[in-house]
C-alpha cells in the first residue's frame, strides 16, 4: 500500500527520476497535493509524463495513496514524497530536471507574523528556477490578493516573470 511513496532517507541524492520511473519523461511536481485529486487526474490524463507529489501531512498522503491504488488503469507514473518541499527541491532534484512545478492554493499565511512561513519567497523561487528545465514553468494558484501581491514582490532576481490570469 505504501508504494509509490518514496523513502527519501534510503535513496541516493539527488534522485535519478528516470531510473525511478524506468523511463525518461517530462517531470511534473505538485507541491501540497492535498488529497491527490489533481495529481491522480493529471497522471491519468498524461500517462506519457511522470508526476511527483510532495506533501507533509500524513493523512493526505495516505488518502492519496489509496486514490492512486484505486485508479483504473493502474498508475505507474506517480511517486509521492512525504516531506517539506524546500528540502525536497534542494536535496532530491538535480538542476534542470523538472518540467512543470505547481502549487494549487498554498496556504497564504495571512497574519503578518506568519509571512516567514510562506514557501514561495525569493530564496525558494531561485531554487525552483534552478531545478526547472529551460522553458519549464511554475504555476501557483491562489485566491488571496494579498498573497498574490506578496509573491509578485518576490519575483525580481529569481529568473521568473509574472503572468496573471484572473479566473472568475
Amino acid at each position: 500500500m505504501l508504494s509509490p511513496l518514496i523513502d527519501h532517507y534510503a535513496v541516493k541524492r539527488p534522485i535519478d527520476w528516470a531510473r525511478q520511473f524506468g523511463r525518461r519523461a517530462p517531470l511534473h511536481v505538485e507541491i501540497g497535493f492535498g488529497y491527490g485529486e489533481t495529481l491522480v487526474r493529471s497522471a491519468s490524463a498524461c500517462s506519457g509524463d511522470d508526476f511527483i507529489g510532495i506533501e507533509q501531512i500524513w493523512e493526505r498522503i495516505y488518502k492519496t495513496l489509496k486514490r492512486i491504488h484505486g485508479a483504473t488503469p493502474p498508475l505507474k507514473n506517480i511517486r509521492v514524497l512525504g516531506m517539506d518541499a524546500r528540502v525536497a527541491l534542494e536535496r532530491l532534484f538535480a538542476e534542470k530536471s523538472i518540467h512543470h512545478l505547481y502549487a494549487l492554493f498554498p496556504c497564504p499565511w495571512p497574519k503578518k507574523g506568519h509571512v516567514k512561513y510562506r514557501l514561495f519567497n525569493r530564496i525558494f523561487l531561485k531554487l525552483a528556477n534552478n531545478r526547472l528545465v529551460a522553458g519549464g514553468q511554475i504555476k501557483v494558484v491562489t485566491d488571496s490578493q494579498a498573497f498574490h501581491a506578496w509573491m509578485v514582490e518576490q519575483l525580481p532576481g529569481t529568473g521568473f516573470s509574472h503572468s496573471f490570469q484572473n479566473i472568475t
